[in-house]
């Protein structure tokens, strides 16, 4: 229910980055370091060295996540085992500010085009806050 409620509030953002958040698999969220990977499997390893076996084979995966042995994600999905989760997002371990706003925020940005500099879309996204 955790991660229904975060994906049904998309037009809100969602509560300051909290780490201890992110180590609640029972509500569907999950932090950790890839210790192993294969093809549709990755295991994670959180901090509080549990090992979880994480399935990645419909999860959608954000492009600046490579998924690489050593690099820090979080996981949006559902635990299905004592350490086994079924991942449907895949992010990267620290959340990045204009990335999140850009997620999970409704800009509307003014009307009037001469208010707009499109070379400068982080500006207008804080700009439209």
């Amino acid at each position: 229910e955790g991660m229904r409620d975060f994906r049904e509030n998309q037009l809100g953002i969602p509560p300051a980055f909290d780490a201890q958040q992110w180590l609640n698999p029972q509500e569907g969220f999950l932090l950790g370091k890839i210790q192993e990977r294969e093809d549709t499997l990755l295991i994670l390893n959180t901090r509080d060295n549990t090992l979880w076996q994480v399935g990645i084979s419909n999860a959608d995966i954000a492009p600046m996540v490579k998924l690489n042995i050593g690099e820090d994600i979080r996981a949006l999905g559902e635990q299905t085992g004592d350490s086994s989760f079924e991942a449907e997002t895949i992010m990267p371990g620290k959340p990045m500010r204009v990335m999140h706003m850009m997620l999970f925020q409704k800009i509307n940005l003014p009307n009037n085009s001469s208010e707009r500099n499109p070379k400068l879309p982080a500006y207008q996204m804080m700009q439209a806050r």
